[in-house]
């Protein structure tokens, strides 16, 4: 079986074969739930976890035809990176195109590593970090959506930014995901923001922070990974990338601000109608 074929059954499946599956584990859950049996959780969480890729999944493919003002706003940003005090993103494809076989695990990377990298992370955090897992799990929903709101504004990767001397490496040297211009599949206008960095960031941060392990450093080698193969195969500008990461900042922000509020007022609000002080109800006088 060829690397494409592989890497298409691991991670571009349509949205079309995954959203039945996200409502047969919602469903499953359910009625898991109703005769109390220990796997509905799990059940409920796959359900998110396959619903929230599904959703990409479409957005990404009904936004591909929209091209409108994309390349201008490719440009735009490679015009504003001049500011930024490091290495344009055409010098580091420069440097790794000296190796062929190193671009291509790149892109091997980038098309491969995206959703089995969170999908493995959620389930290692909901097996041994049970606590931490609600806090995370909301923090990367909010996320996602978020950076498919703002990819509805289409911008051009510098790939298809026409001018600027960049390879379409999965194009050129293989393997691609993408389909050709006009067709569906994955949007390939939606580079702004980076939901490859905005994943990665919430994936090094949570294993970190969580963590007590003295190898759990490691998992930034992932995320410095992932930056490198977005911006040496021309996917994604920098500012992909450290946009993501501020609406990560975000909506970690946000996350904590809601659940601080809850605790703050469920002791309001909660009534123990097993709290034998009490008083019943006064009696009818006959």
């Amino acid at each position: 079986m060829s690397t494409t074929i592989v890497i298409g059954l691991l991670h571009w499946l349509p949205w079309t074969d995954t959203w039945p599956v996200s409502v047969t584990c919602a469903v499953l859950a359910f009625a898991a739930r109703r005769q109390r049996y220990p796997t509905a959780g799990v059940l409920r969480e796959l359900a998110l976890i396959v619903g929230l890729y599904s959703l990409w999944s479409f957005a990404g493919e009904h936004a591909n035809l929209q091209m409108g003002g994309a390349i201008e706003r490719g440009r735009w940003i490679w015009h504003f990176e001049h500011w930024f005090p490091f290495p344009s993103e055409l010098t580091v494809q420069h440097a790794a195109l000296h190796a062929v076989w190193f671009v291509r695990l790149l892109n091997v990377y980038y098309a491969s590593a995206h959703f089995p990298s969170l999908a493995i992370f959620l389930v290692w955090l909901f097996w041994r970090h049970r606590d931490q897992y609600p806090r995370i799990r909301n923090t990367i929903a909010m996320l996602t959506l978020s950076c498919l709101a703002i990819q509805l504004v289409p911008v051009s990767p510098p790939r298809l930014t026409p001018g600027l001397g960049f390879v379409d490496t999965p194009l050129r040297y293989g393997p691609s995901v993408y389909p050709p211009l006009g067709h569906s599949g994955p949007d390939q206008f939606s580079a702004m923001p980076s939901l490859h960095i905005g994943w990665a960031s919430v994936i090094a941060i949570s294993v970190v922070l969580v963590s007590r392990s003295r190898w759990r450093w490691l998992v930034l080698a992932h995320l410095a990974t992932t930056f490198t193969a977005v911006v040496a195969t021309g996917n994604h500008w920098y500012l992909d990338g450290f946009v993501a990461m501020g609406v990560l900042a975000a909506c970690f922000g946000i996350e904590t601000a809601v659940r601080t509020a809850i605790n703050r007022l469920r002791p309001a609000f909660a009534v123990d109608l097993r709290d034998p002080t009490l008083e019943p109800f006064p009696e009818r006088v006959a």
